[in-house]
């Protein structure tokens, strides 16, 4: 438990933020942890599509059901297809009403594979990541809608051709 001069931070790698669509199942998880005190929330392997219209926004709709005066952001690789709700990998920041009037900024990578808030107090500012490393995948073993095949397609894009795991910075 925490006293009233601690700021919690939870992190996970929730492996599916929703799960079958269950929106209410993740209210529940968000209640607990904030019935725990938790002040910052930071979840990786997210699974959610971002691209599907009305989606992340439901889950944030969601969340501020909650934790009223929280925010909640969301980021994974562009271009997928938004026909359904699960999209491989993605990461999810977010934070309570404590953590909003200490709130500076945030920012993502252009590829979807994490994101940073910022947060400050006097002089003191302080950066959290979340991110997502794609599993060690291949041209053999992963299928082409796996994280590791998304950051490999948007990777070459960019004219570099390595293994996605070792660029997650």
């Amino acid at each position: 438990h925490s006293n009233k001069n601690s700021i919690n931070f939870w992190f996970q790698n929730c492996n599916g933020l929703i799960h079958k669509n269950d929106i209410r199942g993740f209210q529940f998880e968000i209640a607990t942890l904030a019935d725990a005190s938790i002040n910052y929330f930071s979840f990786a392997e997210t699974c959610v599509n971002i691209n599907k219209p009305g989606f992340s926004k439901k889950i944030q709709d969601a969340f501020n059901e909650i934790i009223p005066t929280g925010h909640l952001s969301f980021v994974n690789s562009p271009a997928y297809p938004k026909r359904s709700n699960y999209q491989p990998g993605g990461v999810a920041g977010g934070f309570d009403g404590v953590l909003r009037s200490r709130f500076l900024r945030e920012g993502r990578d252009e590829l979807g594979r994490w994101s940073w808030q910022e947060f400050g107090q006097n002089s003191l500012v302080t950066r959290v990541y979340t991110l997502y490393r794609v599993n060690q995948g291949s041209e053999y073993t992963s299928g082409n809608s796996t994280a590791w095949f998304q950051q490999k397609i948007l990777l070459e894009e960019k004219q570099i051709r390595t293994n996605p795991r070792s660029q997650i910075m």
